[in-house]
């Protein structure tokens, strides 16, 4: 089974990624062609991807995320546009987070220390928090 991690979202903030995705497709016009939008219903922001796990083991990890996280809350506000990769063809359309982003990562590796317990390898890359907006079914550098 293919699993990750991610803050749900309220419904004001689907609704407001909703509406800037609207406003990107609008402006991108004919050039947005080949970008597929995540549904709003689906946004959230992933903390670990933990890839293809045994069934076995989703009962144990289930328990484990229902336990709290000794973390004050906080909250959370969007800065900016991006694409990942940083060079060459785009693969992903993103909402960067701006206020609350130091808190968010202190989350993630909270998170990502319950997981590697499990025995669950992580990615290696670096956690730069975002939510997807879209991702690009075939790309080109010029796309960016």
């Amino acid at each position: 089974m293919r699993l990750f991690a991610a803050v749900d979202l309220s419904s004001e903030t689907r609704e407001a990624i909703a509406a800037e995705q609207q406003r990107i497709r609008t402006a991108l016009g004919e050039s947005g062609g080949s970008l597929k939008w995540v549904g709003a219903g689906n946004a959230h922001l992933t903390l670990v991807f933990l890839g293809q796990v045994d069934a076995a083991a989703v009962p144990l990890l289930a328990d484990d995320f229902s336990c709290d996280i000794a973390l004050p809350p906080f909250e959370i506000a969007v800065s900016g546009l991006g694409m990942f990769p940083e060079r060459g063809a785009p693969r992903v359309l993103w909402l960067g987070i701006g206020a609350g982003a130091g808190s968010l990562i202190a989350l993630q590796r909270a998170v990502a220390v319950r997981v590697a317990a499990h025995g669950v390898a992580l990615e290696a890359r670096d956690f730069h928090p975002h939510l997807t907006l879209a991702r690009w079914g075939a790309s080109r550098p010029a796309d960016r």
